[in-house]
């Protein structure tokens, strides 16, 4: 009998965030006791460090649900696996070149802030005066 508490210190996962994943329907049906306790089995486990990898990864909910579904039916065509891959992969691509962007323009605006050190803050001023 493996418990909600037991599942969280196994998994990394609150108590809270495991009933969330069970109410998106990421988790199959829990077994329940008498008094209404719920009870894991090693499959639902499994499931939980599934979704941790993928949410680690940054999957969104919706591709985890697809994952999860070719994963769990061997019979689904696994091509779709390949393309939400990429299609998060191109969209991790995107998020970095767009950090990198925020970096550079916070290292040039620090730059200029250790060279006017007696005028106005040229970070503060670069907030009020965005172009973006």
């Amino acid at each position: 009998m493996i418990t909600i508490n037991h599942v969280s210190k196994i998994t990394g996962f609150s108590a809270k965030m495991i009933r969330h994943y069970e109410k998106l329907g990421l988790l199959g049906k829990i077994t329940r006791t008498s008094t209404n306790y719920r009870i894991y089995k090693k499959s639902d486990i499994d499931i939980l460090h599934f979704i941790k990898r993928t949410k680690n990864l940054g999957f969104a909910t919706e591709d985890i649900k697809i994952l999860l579904n070719v994963w769990q039916n061997k019979k689904t065509n696994r091509l779709e696996v390949r393309h939400i891959a990429l299609k998060h992969l191109d969209d991790l691509k995107v998020r970095i070149h767009d950090l990198q962007l925020m970096v550079n323009v916070l290292q040039e605006l620090i730059t200029q802030c250790e060279k006017n050190k007696h005028t106005d803050c040229p970070i503060l001023a670069s907030f009020i005066h965005s172009h973006s």
